[in-house]
């Protein structure tokens, strides 16, 4: 299977706001379009939940099923929501925003300005950590890109409610160079959740890939 052989850092923008829609179609954009899926989250229970998506942009394993099952109860699909407070979190910092910057993003998007002040909250404390996260990633992918891959489906068996289960588990295996073409090869393994998360980051990506190319 073909795969991209360079790399291409994404553009700084920031919304532009008006009476019209263009600021929520541009927020839909850029963030997956499921930023008010945190309307699933108790209020209480916000500022954990924005933690944890924190956490998981940093490379820490967070069980998002169990640690906010009120998101799946309410009907929201819980990695798609993930994978748009990640996205923009990341913009926060690409393009710098404050506090209003962010309110302003969030409203565009059409969240509830209840839900405001803890993602305003939670930007504050850790924008630090998410900066650091994604220089280490833009590091990794400027020193090794990716020249092929495979991937497999297996099915491992779980425990649950119901019995033993068996559930689909993504097997991939990426192929990759450094600069001094030197090759290796990495293994990653996705559940079901954990892969509609990174399929909506990508998603998100090519929509702002489609909207810049236009």
């Amino acid at each position: 299977a073909a795969a991209p052989t360079a790399t291409e850092r994404r553009p700084r923008r920031t919304l532009t706001l008006g009476a019209d829609m263009d600021g929520a179609d541009e927020a839909a954009e850029l963030f997956g379009g499921h930023l008010g899926g945190i309307s699933g989250v108790p209020a209480g229970d916000r500022v954990k939940f924005l933690h944890h998506v924190v956490d998981d942009a940093c490379g820490r394993t967070v069980d998002f099923f169990a640690a906010h099952p009120a998101l799946a109860a309410a009907g929201a699909d819980a990695p798609l929501v993930v994978g748009s407070y990640k996205a923009l979190l990341a913009h926060a910092v690409n393009a710098k925003l404050d506090g209003a910057g962010i309110g302003a993003a969030l409203s565009a998007a059409g969240v509830d300005a209840g839900a405001h002040e803890a993602v305003k909250e939670v930007f504050a404390a850790r924008s630090e950590e998410v900066a650091e996260a994604l220089t280490a990633a833009v590091s990794a992918i400027s020193a090794r890109r990716v020249t092929d891959f495979d991937w497999s489906v297996r099915l491992v068996l779980a425990s649950g409610t119901a019995g033993v289960m068996r559930q689909p588990l993504l097997l991939l295996t990426l192929r990759t160079v450094d600069a001094d073409g030197q090759e290796s090869e990495v293994l990653v393994e996705m559940t079901q959740e954990k892969l509609d998360e990174v399929l909506a980051s990508f998603g998100a990506a090519a929509a702002v890939v489609a909207k810049v190319k236009t």
